[in-house]
């Protein structure tokens, strides 16, 4: 993550760190960069992320509405989408075949490698509202709170059950969620790479009606919130996989 998140929003350096197996204080940046590319051209990429999240109110709880709106530079952002997912992938110590395709346009802006497609989506989920019987189970600090705030970033790969029609080794389907926010950014390769994403998306799509494709042609997108799920529901597999690894922390703090 920049480190202008950690700075400003201290609850983020708690997690799970993938790499020690456990939940503990940390934080999560890349310090292998030159400086030149750090100060030159990813520096450009952390000061648009901090001024997408403060002009689009991303910090900001959805709870009830029905519409959120948000401004963007379709470049900027997934030249963003793109850096954070490479650097998670690298500190995950998972595969960078595809991503590192992109090094070019992640830095530069330069065009997406030969052969390559990718696409960017975007989906708003709403805060859980706390039942009035599930209150004696929450922490005494949730007790006041109407809605259970969601976490304040997740990231992950998306395994859709018609991945096969991708009919290709070289694609990347991963999605990033900041607070309400999710982004999924999905990059396919080989012949006739366009034709595949498009198709792909359809289908994707079509299969999750609350997710809107975002144009790179434009900078104002309304989108509407999800109206048959939660960042509850979101956090569901998420969760049945670290269960056992919060049960271990809770023993540590003697809770």
């Amino acid at each position: 993550m920049p480190k202008f998140f950690y700075n400003n929003y201290s609850v983020v350096n708690f997690g799970y760190n993938i790499r020690a197996d456990k939940y503990l204080s940390w934080q999560a940046t890349v310090k292998d960069v030159c400086s030149k590319c750090n100060n030159e051209y990813l520096s450009q990429l952390d000061n648009y992320a901090k001024d997408f999240l403060k002009k689009n109110h991303i910090y900001k709880l959805i709870t009830t509405e029905k519409k959120v709106s948000i401004v963007y530079n379709y470049e900027l952002l997934s030249r963003m989408l793109l850096k954070l997912t490479f650097n998670f992938l690298r500190f995950k110590g998972a595969s960078i075949e595809v991503i590192s395709l992109f090094k070019n346009y992640i830095l530069h802006g330069d065009n997406y490698p030969l052969k390559f497609h990718h696409r960017i989506m975007i989906e708003v989920v709403p805060c859980y509202k706390i039942q009035k019987k599930e209150r004696s189970k929450l922490d005494k600090k949730f007790q006041e709170i109407q809605y259970l705030p969601p976490h304040i970033v997740r990231m992950g790969d998306i395994y859709p059950n018609f991945l096969e029609e991708i009919a290709s080794e070289k694609y990347l389907l991963r999605y990033i969620f900041i607070y309400n926010y999710c982004f999924y950014c999905f990059i396919i390769g080989g012949d006739n790479a366009k034709k595949k994403i498009r198709s792909f998306i359809r289908n994707f799509l079509r299969k999750n009606k609350s997710i809107q494709l975002l144009n790179p042609n434009k900078t104002y997108l309304t989108i509407k919130v999800a109206q048959n799920k939660t960042c509850l529901d979101t956090f569901e597999f998420t969760a049945s996989v670290l269960y056992d690894r919060w049960n271990n922390f809770l023993k540590t703090q003697h809770i």
